[in-house]
């Protein structure tokens, strides 16, 4: 039931602009699960889960494993970048957004019953389409989280 969207963060790091990778080094972004995309989620607004705080984490990460960056924005969770105004955080991550979800980096991937599949999520961002389920529909997702080293932030 529904899509799920991927977008290559790595790929889009790479083909980033040159003005807007200097604009970005050494940024940091505000993430909160609850915010998904500004229209907060149900069970955060009727108070059925209590609201995560907030956490920050760099704009661009790199992978001590691979050496690749990455971005690490997310249009569902990222609600500002540290140390701006509003108005100038809301303007470039509609940049970073506008380029991280081209076409050329994105994926969607259409379920279908008796799907597996694995990704990477330190490379890629991922949102699924289905908001409300239909009434006596059932979505049954396993998740595996591995553990290591974290992702570095990419210095200037």
């Amino acid at each position: 039931l529904g899509d799920t969207l991927f977008s290559d963060a790595v790929a889009a790091a790479a083909d980033l602009p040159g003005d807007l990778r200097r604009q970005i080094q050494g940024l940091e972004a505000t993430h909160n699960v609850a915010h998904n995309g500004g229209s907060p989620l149900p069970e955060y607004v009727s108070g059925e889960c209590e609201v995560p705080p907030d956490a920050v984490h760099p704009v661009l990460r790199r992978n001590p494993l691979s050496g690749e960056e990455s971005f690490f924005v997310a249009p569902a969770y990222v609600r500002n970048i540290v140390g701006l105004q509003q108005d100038q955080s809301d303007g470039l991550l509609t940049q970073l957004f506008e380029h991280l979800l081209q076409p050329k980096y994105r994926f969607t991937h259409r379920w279908a019953e008796g799907d597996f599949i694995v990704w990477d999520n330190g490379r890629l961002i991922h949102k699924a389409t289905t908001v409300k389920m239909p009434a006596g529909a059932e979505r049954v997702m396993l998740r595996v989280q591995t553990s290591g080293t974290m992702l570095d932030t990419v210095s200037p």
